[in-house]
């Protein structure tokens, strides 16, 4: 004899469920609302480090300008893959990753702090949150706090398609924090955030321009690992800001320049492998390769462009955390930043993430005749 069709029971149970799901899901929210605010506390807390007190102006050409001590060097702290999260998963590691930086600010007292890309993440089955404005708003408040001079150049987190804000709207977070001299560049480009901030020697001569260029985010939304590359009319705007600089400075040659991003050249996987062969032309500075390199699926033309003008000596990047190597190729020093991350990679490198040697700041220093020094800081050094 069939079981008669209990309807009430099965309402109960579906009510009980649903009231389940609403109390996990109000827990879960009321646990992340708690948990970020402590962390922006822990932001709003943090005090002025004391540097060289350089502040820049706008020079003729648009750019931010900084005109360094005669006798100091200029000092750039490169930070990269951040990885704040700003989601009730991500609480304890976002506060691991503020004091990481904080510690990194204190140590290194740059004269400017640039993030090369992937500031936060937003992505929702690791940290909890999709909204990447209100994570990058705690970023900015933590950056702040220091009062020097930073920017930022956009990583292929920064923005997802399934995020809850565009570039557009994360560009308006980064110009209106108080000390971030973050510029979106010309409209009319591939990319946001292309822009130049120029270096000055005391009698108002050039003396170095860092170039930051978006180096965009994927080809596909559909595979992982499938990045897209600096575009042609990206290229083209270096090419010609560069010439630009040479007349407004009254150079006879274009000025030495050094440049930001987020994705790595393909010629980063070129060089690693040059040298692991033996090629003698290839200098080796420090570091190493612990995993891939994951440079654009299609070969850009960017580092050919840096080959044409040689105006750029120094190339400096992120997106593979644990590479941390520095070579010379070609003539042109590539650099990966150590990265921050304490949220993005688990379980799939031995003995990640149990591994610390990947993480801290890159220390980069131009002296007054345009020469650069390059210098890992080690974040297990100085906790």
């Amino acid at each position: 004899m069939k079981k008669k069709f209990d309807r009430k029971k099965l309402i109960g149970v579906l009510a009980i469920v649903i009231a389940a799901i609403f109390f996990v899901s109000g827990a879960l929210s009321l646990a992340g609302t708690i948990g970020f605010n402590m962390n922006m506390q822990y932001a709003l807390k943090q005090s002025k480090v004391q540097n060289n007190g350089l502040t820049p102006d706008i020079d003729g050409l648009g750019y931010y300008a900084f005109t360094k001590n005669a006798q100091k060097n200029f000092r750039i702290l490169q930070l990269t893959d951040t990885h704040i999260g700003g989601g009730f998963m991500s609480i304890g590691k976002d506060r691991k990753a503020m004091t990481a930086i904080t510690k990194l600010v204190n140590y290194t007292k740059p004269d400017l702090i640039i993030i090369t890309g992937d500031m936060v993440y937003p992505v929702p089955i690791q940290s909890g949150s999709a909204n990447n404005r209100k994570t990058t708003q705690l970023l900015c408040a933590l950056m702040d706090s220091f009062e020097i001079p930073w920017t930022v150049t956009f990583g292929n987190h920064d923005e997802e398609w399934y995020s809850l804000f565009g570039k557009e709207d994360i560009c308006q977070v980064y110009e209106s924090s108080k000390y971030c001299i973050f510029q979106r560049g010309p409209k009319n480009i591939s990319g946001m955030g292309n822009t130049f901030i120029n270096i000055k020697n005391p009698d108002q001569s050039m003396n170095t321009s860092l170039v930051l260029i978006d180096s965009n985010s994927y080809l596909t939304n559909t595979k992982l690992n499938v990045y897209d590359k600096i575009h042609k009319d990206q290229i083209d705007w270096y090419k010609q800001e560069l010439y630009r600089i040479k007349e407004h400075y009254q150079l006879h040659d274009l000025p030495p320049s050094l440049a930001f991003f987020h994705i790595p050249l393909n010629e980063y996987e070129d060089a690693w492998k040059a040298y692991k062969n033996g090629d003698p032309d290839v200098i080796y500075h420090y570091g190493d390769a612990l995993e891939n390199v994951y440079p654009p699926a299609v070969r850009g033309e960017f580092f050919d462009a840096i080959l044409e003008l040689g105006s750029t000596k120094g190339v400096f990047c992120g997106h593979d955390h644990v590479n941390g190597f520095s070579v010379t190729y070609k003539g042109v020093r590539l650099t990966y930043g150590k990265s921050i991350d304490y949220l993005a990679y688990f379980g799939t490198y031995k003995g990640f993430p149990k591994m610390t040697a990947q993480r801290g700041g890159t220390v980069i220093e131009i002296d007054n005749q345009s020469n650069f020094t390059v210098e890992p800081v080690k974040l297990d050094d100085i906790m």
